[in-house]
């Protein structure tokens, strides 16, 4: 048997990002990423009517996604860079999916109930996630979400506090968030104005890069 010791490399491996930019309505989202060079914008959300970017619109089922995404990875564009959008309307079409599998009302009734239905949308999104993977060895991928608020209980701390996630299940998320380079959090700066009851904002936004109790983020380029 080959040694597997002699196939061992050094230095970093140039790879194009794969990417999360995650926040709010409005935030400008897909405005930051309309400034990719030579990108395409895909998946099941419509919110880039106001932009002057290339788009494939319509991709409302399951298949629709996975058959646009096949194309992109089989090559013969001219794109650089993939805008899917986005990570939460993909779970939406996931679950009427699994639920048409076996005509159920619910995600939580699916495939006769017990965490069966949430098993079988775990597992079309990890395909969807393998499938942008692939595409990210030839280029880059940027993948958008909205965000919800939570009550995390740090073991840390022993408190409880509010913070900023991506607008999915935990497990739906936690796939996502494994198999990205970074996830960035889009935001509004916000401070509290002299009235401590008020909060006061000028709409600058920023982009957050790193763990934050108050919100969830990441980035593996230092």
């Amino acid at each position: 048997m080959e040694s597997l010791l002699k196939t061992a490399t050094s230095g970093k491996i140039e790879r194009p990002p794969f990417v999360i930019v995650y926040g709010q309505d409005g935030v400008g989202k897909s405005s930051m990423l309309a400034d990719a060079p030579d990108v395409i914008f895909g998946g099941p959300e419509t919110g880039t009517d106001h932009l002057d970017v290339t788009r494939v619109s319509g991709l409302d089922t399951f298949e629709k996604n996975i058959n646009f995404l096949n194309e992109i990875l089989a090559g013969g564009h001219k794109f650089k860079n993939l805008a899917f959008e986005s990570i939460d309307h993909l779970e939406k079409i996931i679950f009427s999916k699994v639920c048409k599998e076996d005509g159920s009302s619910n995600i939580n009734k699916a495939l006769g109930g017990y965490g069966a239905g949430f098993a079988r949308a775990d597992a079309l999104t990890v395909e969807m996630i393998n499938l942008l993977k692939q595409i990210n060895q030839k280029m880059g991928v940027y993948v958008t979400a909205h965000f919800k608020v939570k009550t995390f209980s740090d073991p840390n701390t022993d408190t409880d506090y509010q913070r900023y996630s991506i607008k999915t299940r935990e497990e739906t998320a936690g796939y996502w968030k494994e198999a990205v380079d970074a996830v960035l959090f889009a935001h509004y700066e916000v401070s509290k104005g002299k009235d401590a009851a008020r909060a006061f904002g000028d709409g600058t936004r920023l982009l957050g890069t790193e763990w934050r109790p108050a919100f969830e983020a990441k980035n593996r380029f230092g």
